[in-house]
């Protein structure tokens, strides 16, 4: 396979101005629990979770944490842009909703787990005109 790295990914938490302008205060990560949590649901989706995230900044979810749990990320993404709760934002996917304030980073922290985004190609596999646009483009995005 021929590959071109196109991004390292880092989560941080994400939600609407709406969101904050109603939820209890958010200074720190120890304050999410008392949020509600929008998560990415499944076993394969575990390395993109809250429970990792939480984990690594030593956050323990109480029994009175409220979880909405989703099958695909641009619905996690979607709920947080409606104000439905917080969200853990993939970097490169939602830093231009941040930029345009769309979705606000209410606290600093990002944590990486060394995952990497890669535009793949079969090798000696010749690309027809549609598909060598496309991979052109996603290039030209990542820029």
């Amino acid at each position: 396979l021929n590959s071109k790295h196109l991004f390292d990914v880092e989560s941080i938490p994400v939600c609407s101005a709406d969101y904050l302008k109603k939820a209890p205060p958010l200074k720190s990560s120890a304050d999410l629990w008392k949020h509600t949590l929008l998560n990415l649901d499944g076993v394969s989706h575990a390395p993109e979770d809250w429970a990792w995230w939480l984990e690594v900044f030593s956050v323990y979810k109480p029994k009175s944490s409220q979880i909405i749990g989703f099958d695909n990320y641009a619905n996690v993404i979607q709920a947080a842009i409606d104000g439905q709760g917080l969200a853990l934002g993939f970097s490169h996917m939602v830093d231009e909703m941040i930029e345009k304030k769309i979705l606000l980073a209410p606290i600093s922290e990002r944590k990486g787990r060394g995952l990497s985004v890669y535009l793949v190609v079969p090798e000696g596999v010749v690309m027809s005109a549609g598909t060598k646009e496309l991979y052109d483009w996603i290039l030209e995005e990542v820029k």
